[in-house]
């Protein structure tokens, strides 16, 4: 490939638009807050199908980016903080507890704030909820423990527990609680070695506990995966980003990393459930 053409691919891709619109009107009254956290080198921003489908059904959504976690950050001085990927037990046991304290940090900072930005101000803080993908799901269900806030529900994505802790189930969330699974994660979930999902028991009181996986009728264990809760879900089929993939598993065929299903009809089925449990615990 020239080096032309690479240039003017880049550029196709620089102009794709996003559906969100900067300083949009505010309607009156106040909204639940949803406090977003994402996977691992994953930054929010990547997340616009879920962010987007709920703040246009009310919700205020606040994604966080933790620096050295949630990909290569630009700092307000203009340097760039790189992702750390830690090469020891030690150091991801850092990276998480530093992930929960940015989110107990923002929470809490959120809430105390004096501000004449019109959005924080329309916060309802007795309506919070709370969503994450992968670390972000580890993340949020932690929190949700420790917390002494009155959290009103949470979705994981992916991931339940973090391998850290001796795969122990979090048994103390008592709130409404729902866990949606790629059908690829979801397979590894009856791996003993890698157990992602814990099946609810006795000792784990939460009276409203859900668990949906996206697969289709033939329940192809292929079907969906990790990043299907991501933008690429969707993105993989524009032109210049599907030529990426393609160009990527033609090397590799074992890097596949967003299933064989649809991904329009992924994100749209994500984001339904995660807004009808939201509706339900978070509105009503």
């Amino acid at each position: 490939m020239s080096g032309n053409k690479k240039n003017e691919e880049f550029a196709q891709i620089k102009n794709l638009k996003s559906h969100s619109t900067h300083h949009a009107e505010k309607a009156p009254g106040k909204f639940p807050v949803i406090f977003f956290v994402p996977g691992y080198g994953i930054p929010a921003q990547e997340y616009e199908n879920i962010i987007i489908h709920l703040v246009s059904n009310g919700y205020i959504v606040i994604g966080l980016n933790s620096v050295f976690i949630s990909g290569d950050l630009q700092m307000p001085s203009g340097l760039i903080a790189n992702i750390i990927t830690p090469d020891s037990d030690e150091q991801k046991n850092d990276l998480f507890n530093n992930s929960i304290s940015d989110l107990a940090f923002s929470v809490s900072h959120l809430k105390i704030k004096n501000t004449k930005e019109e959005i924080l101000n329309s916060i309802d803080w007795n309506k919070i909820a709370l969503v994450g993908h992968s670390l972000g799901s580890s993340t949020i269900a932690h929190f949700a423990q420790k917390t002494k806030l009155k959290v009103k529900a949470i979705v994981t994505l992916d991931l339940t527990i973090d391998l850290l802790c001796q795969n122990n189930c979090p048994n103390l969330v008592n709130i409404p609680f729902m866990h949606i699974f790629s059908s690829q994660f979801y397979k590894q979930s009856n791996d003993k070695c890698f157990p992602f999902y814990c099946p609810p028991k006795n000792k784990r009181p939460s009276p409203d506990e859900f668990l949906f996986v996206v697969n289709n009728i033939y329940n192809d264990d292929s079907y969906s995966m990790h990043l299907s809760f991501t933008d690429y879900s969707t993105l993989q089929y524009h032109p210049e980003i599907e030529l990426a993939i393609q160009s990527m598993l033609s090397k590799n065929p074992s890097d596949q990393f967003l299933g064989t299903g649809d991904g329009f009809t992924i994100s749209q089925a994500v984001n339904k459930k995660i807004l009808d449990f939201f509706q339900m615990f978070l509105i009503n």
